[in-house]
């Protein structure tokens, strides 16, 4: 604590409670009830401020600091004011300081005393706070600075300045917030919808953001074709989702992988994993994963079994059923969805998911690549997404389940879900059955079955 009376500083480190009274009241005669004065013992009594009482008899705990939580836009006293002045008023203190990881937090609390204060800053009203290394505190008759330098995620917290003069103690608390850099993005850019000029990257956010929002990513190429690999050079500083689509800038022969950073207020990520290699020249070579986003018009002049061979079941929901199936000629492997179809009702429900899917397109969303309607059955055409249910996975004893990959489930269900209302529709089925693996090693889901999805203001 420091002490300041007549520009004279004297500093203390105090571990016990103490109360200040009133010297006038001390001076002015007592008498008793009775109009007699009082006895010796009596007038000890009056002078020292105590009693005889059992109640005022109990004495209040030594080596202790009133930290009690009380709201921080009034100023407060655990005494009453007497006639030797008011408790310190505090005089537009600070509410909130954010600083980032490494910097300088400055924390300042002016206040208005009829005389002399004693003051003390308290962190997360546990630990006092005591000048060091890092720490420096400055006091004079009117304000308190707390400076802590080099500043780490571990100083984050409330501090609290508690200041008390003859007429009480007041205190005003203040936040601080410590903020970093985000963690790298947790998955590596996947490609998608390529032809021989474009293509659409999609990845996951960072497991941690650093304490501050995510305000964009940052995309980067290199190319790989040449004699050896160029530089990393940027596409886009400040993409706002967690995919994007290349449409300028690439090579029709070139070779190309890819990364991503993100950012924050803090700073800048480090980059995240490096994509596979891309061949631009093999657009039509696309493997099985890679699907297009299209506008799918249902076929009223075929069957589904004209073009596609049906194999084993894969599923039951509550229109129809999914089935595996490949496609004739090129061998591709797709699921198909079989609506029953049988009264309006059930017809006028898969025309309704074949017009909603045509809405969503998000790499987070299984996708409808074609459709059949005819007088028998109505059939889409699905994405085959072949790395079974988010749940199993989980739920298995082989599978090392960490917070990490938590964080990184829920970010992708969550930018899914967002995709989805901003086009104001919603799923009204999310469900772990309905939440699906890409493949069976990577951490890729997709969310399936909008069967009862429906838009919002139709």
């Amino acid at each position: 604590m420091a002490f300041i009376e007549k520009g004279q500083k004297k500093t203390y480190i105090s571990t016990f409670r103490f109360d200040l009274k009133s010297s006038a009241a001390l001076d002015v005669p007592r008498r008793t009830e009775n109009g007699a004065k009082p006895t010796n013992r009596e007038e000890s009594c009056l002078k020292s401020g105590k009693s005889e009482t059992a109640d005022t008899r109990k004495k209040s705990p030594k080596n202790s600091l009133n930290t009690e939580k009380r709201r921080p836009d009034v100023t407060h006293s655990n005494t009453a004011s007497s006639s030797s002045g008011a408790v310190a008023e505090f005089l537009d203190p600070q509410q909130q300081v954010v600083v980032c990881v490494g910097g300088t937090a400055r924390l300042l609390s002016r206040f208005r005393s009829s005389g002399p204060v004693a003051s003390c800053w308290i962190h997360d009203n546990e630990k006092v706070v005591l000048e060091g290394p890092r720490v420096c505190v400055t006091n004079t008759s009117s304000s308190s600075t707390l400076v802590l330098s080099d500043v780490l995620p571990v100083d984050a917290g409330s501090y609290s300045l508690f200041v008390r003069n003859r007429g009480g103690t007041a205190h005003w608390t203040t936040s601080l917030s410590v903020i970093d850099r985000p963690d790298p993005p947790a998955s590596c850019p996947f490609v998608s919808q390529l032809t021989r000029t474009s293509l659409v990257l999609s990845w996951s956010g960072p497991c941690f953001d650093g304490g501050s929002a995510i305000t964009g990513y940052v995309v980067e190429f290199q190319r790989l074709d040449q004699t050896e690999p160029g530089d990393w050079t940027e596409l886009m500083n400040q993409c706002p989702n967690t995919s994007y689509r290349v449409r300028s800038g690439l090579d029709p022969q070139g070779q190309y992988r890819f990364r991503v950073r993100a950012c924050n207020a803090a700073g800048v990520s480090d980059s995240s994993e490096e994509s596979a290699c891309v061949k631009m020249n093999t657009a039509g070579e696309l493997q099985q994963e890679v699907i297009s986003y299209v506008e799918v018009v249902p076929d009223t002049t075929h069957k589904a079994r004209d073009h596609y061979h049906v194999h084993e079941k894969l599923g039951v929901g509550k229109f129809g059923e999914v089935y595996r199936m490949t496609h004739k000629q090129t061998g591709r492997v797709y699921a198909g969805k079989f609506y029953r179809a049988r009264v309006s009702r059930e017809r006028t429900a898969a025309r309704q998911e074949i017009k909603l899917m045509n809405e969503l397109h998000h790499p987070k969303l299984v996708q409808c690549l074609a459709a059949y309607d005819t007088p028998s059955e109505i059939v889409m055409i699905l994405e085959y997404i072949a790395g079974g249910e988010l749940f199993e996975r989980i739920v298995d004893e082989n599978f090392e389940h960490t917070e990490s990959n938590s964080v990184n489930y829920m970010r992708q269900i969550l930018e899914a879900i967002q995709y989805v209302h901003s086009k104001h529709i919603v799923h009204l089925d999310l469900k772990p059955e309905n939440i699906v693996c890409v493949n069976s090693t990577g951490s890729l889901i997709k969310i399936i079955d909008f069967g009862l999805a429906c838009k919002l203001g139709e």
